[in-house]
């Protein structure tokens, strides 16, 4: 059994390296057990959104992030559909939102460039991800 083990800065210049960060999205920087980002709105009443990203899980092949922001985003994200503006903004099958959680297809991301490695689990301890294979 192998595993890879990754900290929040590889994860996102591993993202970054493979384009999987939209340009929507700014200022994107990791914190011991969690990532923060602004997400640009395009609009004179709120021009970006700060997001915090946390791992919650790993279930049915998608590594599940739990979404946090501000008070008036959450209480804003039904009413505006938040869902389908991200999954729009965002143009990536490899990443899905259902506010408040981000999912990522973690078989597919890893596919497109290793093929054959198979994950049976992630763990998120100590602020790193570790990727049982």
């Amino acid at each position: 059994m192998a595993s890879i083990i990754l900290s929040n800065e590889e994860l996102i210049n591993i993202l970054n390296a493979n384009d999987l960060i939209p340009d929507i999205v700014t200022d994107v920087k990791a914190v011991e057990d969690y990532i923060t980002l602004k997400l640009n709105t395009k609009s004179f009443l709120k021009p970006y959104i700060p997001i915090t990203l946390r791992y919650y899980e790993y279930a049915n092949d998608h590594i599940v992030l739990s979404i946090e922001t501000d008070w008036l985003t959450r209480n804003m994200a039904s009413l505006i559909n938040i869902n389908k503006i991200l999954n729009n903004r965002v143009k990536s099958n490899l990443i899905k939102f259902d506010f408040p959680w981000m999912y990522i297809e973690i078989h597919q991301l890893l596919d497109k460039n290793t093929k054959g490695l198979q994950v049976k689990n992630v763990v998120f301890s100590n602020g790193r991800y570790t990727i049982v294979l």
